[in-house]
């Protein structure tokens, strides 16, 4: 089947205009599961709607079997406005909160569309999730327990990203709605952001396509093409620094998903952008892999500087 493109209408905005959200789909021949690609969820993690588009027009031609449907942008409202998440309203409703099917709110709509739509006939839901400008992710997401356990299981095995989350995720996300509600597999990818070397967001870029390749081969809707991923760790407890003073991130090393840190360890400071003095010694809660960071720069109080993986 020819890839398509399809306009599905969520109503009026509270702006004005027509509120709309676009699928692209493609199909095997051959029987095989329906599997969802969301990104644009939050609409300050940009980098996603471009992991979408090249997983899509890679996979797209080569599909055998089964369904291949792809929400570019999920929340285009809140990717407009480049902010993590924008009611008309009230400015504070988060979409990946809203999927308790109340659509009191413009986000709240959205998850209702969406799920109507798109998530009630699906069989594996793939959620696209990473860094805001400056913030870097790095690892997989899996539910803990549950009978959709096992087979998330299998999906990231077959992703084969080294670092993996079992966690049973927020109350109201999308991916907690279709284990839930519909009892099916999903796989969150928390993998890349923007604001680094190219090298390195290109690299995050080939993650997505060729783990979410080898995800499809496992799932039987490709033909084996990809080379095999690398050896999962897992882990379900982990530590996050957050700054208690405003003021400018200042880092003894560069972090990234990956980095190595010991409990205790000094990353940096906080500085006084105008006087120099330093407001805050950040210290690493515990030893373990970092799979979230943030680069250097201005920063608020109470955002995280590093999430540990204890490993």
């Amino acid at each position: 089947m020819t890839p398509r493109v399809t306009r599905i209408s969520v109503g009026r905005s509270d702006w004005g205009g027509d509120l709309t959200l676009t699928l692209h789909e493609a199909e095997g021949d051959g029987d095989g599961p329906t599997v969802v690609l969301l990104a644009g969820v939050h609409g300050d993690e940009v980098a996603g709607v471009d992991y979408a588009r090249r997983v899509f027009q890679t996979v797209a031609p080569k599909l055998t079997a089964g369904k291949f449907r792809v929400v570019p942008v999920a929340n285009p409202i809140a990717y407009a406005h480049r902010l993590r998440a924008v009611d008309e309203d009230t400015g504070t409703y988060d979409l990946n909160r809203s999927f308790t099917l109340e659509p009191k709110s413009t986000a709240g709509r959205l998850a209702a569309i969406l799920a109507s739509e798109i998530l009630d006939s699906c069989d594996v839901l793939i959620d696209l999730h990473h860094g805001a400008w400056g913030e870097a992710w790095g690892m997989l997401g899996v539910p803990e327990s549950g009978a959709t356990a096992e087979p998330s299981d299998g999906l990231a095995t077959a992703f084969g990203f080294p670092l993996l989350k079992r966690s049973n995720g927020v109350l109201g996300s999308a991916t907690s709605y279709v284990r839930e509600h519909i009892g099916k597999a999903t796989l969150s990818v928390c993998i890349g952001g923007s604001g680094f070397a190219q090298e390195l967001e290109e690299s995050w870029r080939r993650w997505h396509v060729e783990g979410i390749s080898r995800v499809l081969e496992h799932l039987g809707m490709l033909d084996g093409l990809q080379p095999p991923g690398e050896k999962v760790r897992a882990f379900t407890e982990a530590a996050t620094l957050v700054t208690t003073e405003p003021g400018m991130l200042v880092l003894d090393q560069v972090l990234l998903p990956g980095t190595v840190v010991e409990g205790g360890q000094r990353l940096g400071a906080v500085i006084d952008p105008y006087d120099f003095t330093e407001l805050e010694e950040l210290i690493a809660p515990a030893s373990g892999t970092c799979y979230a960071t943030t680069r250097e720069g201005p920063i608020r109080r109470g955002r995280f500087v590093a999430s540990i993986a204890r490993l």
